[in-house]
């Protein structure tokens, strides 16, 4: 699990480094890397806070366990229904916002996509 969450933070750091670098300056603003960033501390960044502060024995395994046993096709379904509600609702406010949701919704796939191979690769995480 140390070395999953070590590899998921450095891909989201390295999308958010080039997320800031080339792509901020094509959309014309800040609201798409800061809305990255939002999303790789409340996906990956929370989550390694936690992981490293719990001191229990059964740690790896009870991680392990709550982690990977997901239903992967019901949670994209999910969030993807919350992220256009969020995107309709952007839309009554400014442009900015939309570009922030689209960067929280960029980290939050790279998540995903990170955690479906790990658990793909890593068939024994599922047990």
């Amino acid at each position: 699990m140390k070395v999953y969450l070590v590899i998921l933070n450095w891909v989201l750091a390295s999308a958010l480094v080039s997320c800031a670098l080339w792509l901020a300056p094509l959309v014309g603003g800040w609201p798409l890397p800061v809305g990255m960033f939002i999303g790789c501390m409340m996906t990956a960044g929370m989550v390694s806070w936690q992981y490293y502060k719990d001191q229990s024995p059964e740690k790896e395994w009870k991680w392990r366990k709550n982690y990977f046993k997901k239903d992967y096709r019901i949670e994209i379904m999910a969030q993807v229904a919350i992220t256009a509600i969020l995107y309709g609702l952007s839309c009554l406010f400014w442009q900015g916002f939309f570009l922030l949701l689209a960067g929280f919704f960029a980290a939050w796939i790279l998540n995903i996509l990170v955690e479906w191979l790990w658990a793909a690769i890593h068939p024994h995480y599922r047990r």
